[in-house]
């Protein structure tokens, strides 16, 4: 295996785990009802629940996880005018 297949499966991971720490920061900022938090984090946070619904039952996050990571993806190119 190459260095550069290695780092590929490290960024992949990587993009996972930061889908999950989104997920569950938002799922915080969900408790926190009614209140808000600034603008740009209310945007993410309306784009990452229209990828990934709220959780409220009990159920497998696979899907979840995968969607965020392709929205955190593709937020990457977008995300100058996200933050204005």
């Amino acid at each position: 295996m190459t260095s550069a297949l290695k780092l590929r499966q490290m960024v992949e991971l990587v993009r996972m785990v930061l889908a999950m720490e989104i997920m569950t920061a938002v799922q915080g900022l969900e408790t926190l009802r009614p209140l808000k938090t600034g603008a740009p984090l209310e945007r993410v946070r309306a784009e990452v629940l229209r990828v990934s619904p709220a959780r409220t039952d009990d159920r497998p996050f696979s899907d979840s996880i995968a969607a965020v990571a392709a929205w955190l993806t593709e937020w990457r190119t977008r995300r100058s005018a996200w933050c204005v």
